[in-house]
């Protein structure tokens, strides 16, 4: 219900994707009181470039608006359902999506940090729900995401530098070249997930799992690995270069030309692998 009237609001503003007009409309600022008020007649779902910054949309239910370009910064959007909304290239800082249903939206190119002052603030999105999301090359910087569900997410190329991921769930997720630099990513689940490429360096893994998945070439050099599970994981060419992989299980892992240089390896298990096909490992 909620989303229909979301429609009909947006529609009396004129924010369609076809207007019939070539003029140039600086956005309103809207705010719940101003769209409850404008409800009266049909019109659009597509608002993009739309200003929401700041604004109350906690528990509103916007599936599959367009909000393409809009600005969210500092917007309340716990419980918010935005399923299989577009929120390409929006700008996301300070937003709160504590509790929401992202799941199936576009949020590529979606930027979380805000230039100059302010920079510090982070986007909130602890335990949302972003499985399927495509969030292909966003800047998710610094984000809380503690919790979320972004199983089968698109995150390739997305910028994760130091967000922090506790226990978040990853399964069959693509993160090809993402850059996990710094992250912290204790307890979360990556089975299945694609990581070649990206960047883990110095990332905080202890207790992650990353059965099955594939981290051909991606460096996780002088990240903390303790009691992770890389079980049946493609390693090829990884670099573990000064990682600390303490008790953590490789078990049938493939290990050809990946690099152990210097890692912390007591009481790994490497049962079922060929050590001899590592960099710095036989010896170990």
């Amino acid at each position: 219900m909620e989303n229909s009237l979301f429609k009909r609001a947006f529609g009396m503003l004129g924010l369609g994707k076809d207007s019939g007009s070539q003029a140039t409309i600086a956005p309103e600022r809207l705010s719940r009181e101003r769209i409850a008020a404008i409800l009266a007649e049909g019109g659009s779902s597509s608002f993009p470039n739309s200003d929401l910054s700041g604004q109350d949309l906690s528990g509103m239910d916007m599936t599959g608006l367009d909000l393409e370009g809009a600005n969210l910064q500092g917007a309340d959007l716990r419980g918010a359902n935005l399923s299989e909304a577009i929120l390409r290239a929006t700008r996301l800082c300070g937003a709160d999506f504590t509790g929401a249903r992202l799941a199936g939206a576009d949020l590529s190119n979606a930027n979380c940090l805000r230039t100059g002052a302010d920079s510090d603030i982070r986007v909130i999105l602890r335990d949302a729900d972003l499985s399927g999301a495509i969030l292909l090359g966003s800047n998710l910087a610094h984000c809380e995401l503690a919790g979320a569900n972004l199983a089968g997410a698109m995150l390739r190329e997305a910028n994760l530098t130091a967000a922090d991921l506790t226990g978040a769930r990853f399964t069959g997720a693509n993160l090809d070249g993402a850059n996990l630099r710094h992250a912290r990513l204790q307890d979360a689940d990556f089975t299945n997930a694609d990581l070649a490429t990206a960047d883990l360096t110095r990332a905080a893994c202890a207790g992650a799992r990353f059965t099955d998945a594939s981290l051909h070439r991606t460096s996780l050099a002088e990240a903390d690995l303790q009691r992770s599970d890389f079980t049946g994981a493609d390693l090829t060419e990884a670099d573990f270069e000064r990682a600390d992989l303490r008790q953590a299980v490789l078990l049938g892992a493939n290990v050809e030309k990946a690099d152990f240089d210097e890692a912390k390896l007591e009481d790994a298990d490497l049962t079922g692998i060929d050590t001899r096909l590592a960099y710095n490992l036989a010896s170990r």
